[in-house]
């Protein structure tokens, strides 16, 4: 309504310029005053025909050279206007309405030199950009997004502004383009310092999951084509005179369980919750290559569960996970953590991803490693962001016999993270 009421006073105006010019011809007479009258009145004439010109005549198009990429990568953008009929149009703004999504830059490890302030990365320009028309029905519009972060990037409209030449006559026009593409988690490299497996008498910890251990033996057997020389035991060999193999304990590698924290009581702890989301991905897919037997569970509003296996559907279904959660304000994960680790068999490892600690969640962890479980709280906290509290728990679980880690910038930068599991 108001629009309509500032063309209407913006057309008025412009005829009685026109008529100021025609009278100033009528009544000064001669050369000067007509040529201007007449020099003036196709612009005149132009702003009257865009004050009834429909922007609606317009249709948009939106396009990406790629509906999924990885966070960081570029995304080539199309946006292709078209209409039926010619009409001349002196310029046009187009602008790509951006999703506040994609307000930030994730330039993968570099982006976590600012952790402790991530507004900084808050630097997303518009996109927009002036073309000149006239009568072309098909107009195109290519831009480049980089380093796009993480998440379901949905586009709901693009907007464009045409005027005419002495700026009197502004028309602005919304055409509604649903779009979207998704983003999955960076996948970052991290480093298991110590192996968790165990053998049918006692336990104990392995560097190297993978490496058959051949140190505790339960018997002999025969010679089998394929078995180490260094397997052979010689002695019961000389005896039976016959090849004789020792025979191993069976290594069991334990099942592992990641625990993704879905709440951050700080909202400027965002970017340490998209470090966790990248963290738990690479722990969740480097266990699964390690031990075979994971399970995923992100505890956020609802509590989402996977069991991950070698299938190339599984990894599938983590990534859609990772690629939609969003941060909450407010949970009581505490208490998901102990229910979460009484389902849990005693000899499941835990592996904890949390961008959030207080007096309640350190005091869990506490309690799960007085009752033998194995336990690794990973907390992720900018230097600067650290509160006293926070310096006192992180202190507390360091000289507990709980697994606790604290990553900050420094461990973020680095291309490899490591984890002391």
């Amino acid at each position: 309504m108001i629009a309509s009421i500032r063309t209407f006073f913006r057309f008025i105006l412009v005829l009685s310029l026109a008529g100021i010019l025609f009278a100033y011809a009528m009544f000064q007479g001669g050369f000067v005053s007509w040529f201007l009258f007449f020099g003036f009145l196709p612009v005149f004439l132009y702003s009257l025909f865009l004050t009834f010109y429909p922007l609606s005549l317009f249709k948009a198009e939106r396009q990406f050279n790629s509906s999924y990429g990885e966070a960081g990568q570029d995304i080539q953008v199309e946006v292709t206007l078209k209409r039926f009929l010619p009409l001349p149009v002196f310029y046009l703004i187009i602008e790509d309405s951006l999703p506040e999504s994609l307000n930030w830059k994730d330039t993968r490890a570099k982006k976590y030199q600012f952790l402790s302030k991530p507004k900084v990365l808050m630097n997303r320009e518009a996109k927009k950009t002036i073309i000149f028309p006239w009568f072309k029905r098909r107009l195109t519009y290519h831009y480049l997004l980089d380093h796009v972060p993480r998440g379901k990037h949905e586009f709901s409209a693009v907007k464009i502004v045409t005027g005419d030449f002495l700026g009197i006559i502004k028309k602005r026009k919304v055409i509604e383009v649903q779009n979207d593409f998704a983003v999955r988690a960076w996948n970052r490299t991290t480093k298991l310092s110590s192996g968790m497996s165990a053998f049918d008498e006692g336990r104990q910890s392995a560097f190297l999951p993978q490496v058959r251990h051949t140190n505790v033996v339960s018997g002999v057997r025969d010679y089998a084509p394929g078995d180490r020389i260094s397997w052979v035991d010689w002695k019961t060999t000389a005896k039976k005179q016959r090849l004789v193999t020792k025979e191993f304990e069976q290594e069991k590698n334990k099942d592992v369980t990641v625990l993704l924290n879905g709440a951050v009581a700080d909202p400027n702890r965002w970017l340490a919750f998209e470090a966790a989301i990248e963290l738990s991905q690479s722990l969740a897919r480097q266990s699964l290559n390690l031990y075979g037997n994971v399970q995923f569970i992100h505890a956020g509003a609802l509590r989402e569960e996977l069991m991950l296996s070698n299938r190339r559907r599984c990894d599938e279904q983590l990534i859609h996970l990772l690629s939609t959660i969003q941060p909450l304000q407010s949970s009581s994960f505490e208490e998901q953590l102990i229910k979460e680790a009484s389902l849990r068999a005693a000899d499941r490892n835990l592996l904890i991803v949390s961008a959030e600690l207080n007096e309640q969640i350190g005091e869990s962890v506490l309690r799960l490693s007085q009752q033998a479980r194995d336990v690794l709280f990973i907390f992720i906290a900018g230097k600067k962001q650290l509160t006293d509290q926070e310096h006192a728990i992180i202190n507390r679980l360091a000289q507990s016999p709980a697994g606790f880690q604290w990553l900050s910038e420094d461990n973020l930068t680095s291309e490899i993270i490591e984890v002391n599991a």
